[in-house]
């Protein structure tokens, strides 16, 4: 006979479980934030940083030899409890989002919580699927709660720049908390996540939102805010200090972390301060359909930056970014060598077409009569460089001199699929062949189409 079940397989084992009730029960003894709260707090959540400890190479100062090496493993380091943990975490909460109704905004989201337009009403009936049952079910043994989630906060409007970088622009009125059995805070009136910026610890929330919003929303590309920051561990064995604060400047960094795909852009009207306002850009956003987008998106985001510093705060900056990232896309390879940095993708057309139109190639062997409206021009006419110039400069809005073309035409061979596929030089390619050269094989001129763009629906 085989074996049954209870014999075949042992009781599962929870191994943190008397641990992390015990760090649980002590902190709730205290009250919130207090210093032997917090303590606990920090104690019962290191459980799971040390499961993961070792598991991707980290650097410290090792104060007993001096030097810097790679942080070991701890002795409950353990891959599987590692990936578990996080994992459980996050599919909890995306188990929720995604039994919201479809017309619930989710505003952002970080490792255990999120902020959405969703009534208490719409969470309760979500947070109940087959990863909320079993986290509830941990819950309960943990601390013997039931509860799956909790309201932090409620507001009005919020702003934000990256995944914890986020602001509120109108807190909640006392009766938005009505039905929560809550009587809040002034706290729980404001969102606050400064996305690694450091201000005055004795301002309060409010006054520290006021600052972070005004820095948002008055924010120019070569802003810097003077950073205090207390010494570190190796700076004050190495020199003999105490924990001092020391102040340096760093450039303000509130622009978008693009772990997201823009949709839909448009300006809109924000308020904040005392009775301020400005229009500021916006944006709905969707996933990505691939890591290696995101990963190019932020290369190129990178790249534009070091050219220059750039803040997205309108949208025309935003399709500035995105008309270069379009040129960068589409010089990958062969066609971008020796692309110009200013003005490239113009100037290679420009180019390519003085190339063709000498080597009477990719259809510039024939001429639009009367073309931009010269009557002297016929279909079998020669057009003479200084014209093809002027049409160019004129008509088409490419930067070009007789000098241009005539460098250019020393050039013996046309080689095609040289000019950068943007909507630009798309543009010019077909004015040339509606008003210049009937014939003219834009394919010819242009690079292959560019995995995916950062078009945006405008709103």
């Amino acid at each position: 006979m085989g074996q049954s079940r209870t014999e075949e397989y042992a009781p599962a084992k929870r191994p943190f479980i008397g641990f992390a009730s015990n760090c649980i029960n002590e902190r709730l003894k205290h009250p919130k934030k207090s210093l032997d709260n917090l303590f606990w707090k920090e104690l019962v959540n290191s459980t799971y940083g040390k499961t993961a400890q070792g598991l991707r190479e980290r650097r410290i100062y090792d104060l007993r030899d001096a030097e810097t090496k790679p942080l070991e493993p701890s002795k409950i380091t353990n891959p599987v409890f590692a990936a578990f943990i996080t994992a459980f975490c996050r599919g909890v909460l995306g188990e929720i989002m995604n039994a919201l109704p479809p017309e619930v905004q989710i505003f952002s989201v970080t490792t255990d919580g999120f902020l959405t337009t969703a009534t208490d009403k719409q969470m309760r009936a979500a947070a109940f699927g087959s990863l909320g049952r079993r986290y509830l079910d941990a819950r309960r043994m943990l601390a013997g709660e039931w509860g799956i989630y909790e309201i932090k906060h409620i507001i009005r409007q919020p702003v934000g720049w990256r995944t914890r970088g986020q602001a509120t622009l109108q807190p909640s009125v006392p009766s938005d908390w009505d039905g929560t059995g809550m009587a809040p805070k002034d706290d729980e009136r404001v969102v606050l996540a400064k996305g690694g910026i450091k201000l005055d610890g004795l301002l309060s929330k409010a006054e520290q939102n006021a600052k972070i919003t005004s820095l948002f929303l008055e924010r120019k590309p070569t802003d810097k805010l003077l950073v205090t920051m207390g010494a570190g561990i190796r700076e004050m064995y190495e020199q003999g200090m105490d924990f001092v604060d020391k102040t340096m400047d760093r450039r303000l960094s509130m622009e978008f972390d693009w772990k997201r795909r823009p949709a839909q852009a448009g300006d809109v009207s924000a308020s904040y301060g005392n009775g301020k306002t400005c229009k500021h850009l916006a944006f709905s956003t969707g996933p990505w359909d691939t890591v290696e987008q995101f990963n190019t998106v932020r290369a190129i985001w990178s790249q534009y930056n070091k050219e220059a510093p750039h803040c997205l705060k309108t949208l025309q900056d935003y399709q500035a970014f995105a008309a270069y990232f379009e040129g960068k896309l589409a010089a990958q390879g062969e066609a971008g060598r020796y692309l110009a940095k200013a003005g490239g993708p113009l100037k290679r057309l420009r180019r390519d077409l003085a190339i063709a139109h000498k080597l009477r190639k990719a259809g510039t062997h024939e001429l639009k009569p009367k073309a931009f409206g010269r009557e002297h021009l016929a279909k079998g006419s020669k057009l003479k460089v200084k014209e093809l110039a002027e049409f160019l400069a004129v008509e088409l809005d490419v930067p070009c001199t007789k000098t241009d073309l005539d460098n250019a035409r020393k050039k013996t061979v046309f080689t095609p699929h040289q000019v950068p596929r943007t909507t630009e030089t798309v543009s010019v390619l077909e004015a040339a062949r509606r008003e210049l050269f009937p014939l003219l094989e834009i394919e010819q001129f242009l690079t292959p189409e560019a995995a995916f763009s950062l078009d945006v629906e405008k709103r």
